[in-house]
């Protein structure tokens, strides 16, 4: 039986699943978290690390904000949070 092919992911999907996955397993403090080790990594000139740990912070808040609104969010059905009120 053959394997199905490896579908790649696109940046955006792969940093939206990383994104989801700490803030699944993390909670909210997850977006701090990794503002704070964006500013180190850049602070020892690791821009593109810093710029990557932000944008994964950026749209872990934004799941995280959608869920808050009501809304659904991929982070709400993957870890099955009910939308509404605080997440």
């Amino acid at each position: 039986m053959q394997k199905p092919p490896i579908q790649r992911m696109t940046r955006e999907t792969f940093v939206r699943t990383l994104a989801v996955k700490a803030l699944a397993s993390e909670g909210v403090t997850v977006i701090w978290r990794l503002h704070v080790a964006a500013a180190e990594a850049f602070s020892r000139g690791r821009r593109g690390s810093a710029a990557m740990l932000i944008e994964i912070a950026d749209l872990a808040e934004r799941e995280w904000r959608l869920a808050a609104e009501g809304g659904t969010s991929l982070w709400t059905e993957t870890a099955g949070i009910q939308g509404g009120g605080e997440p």
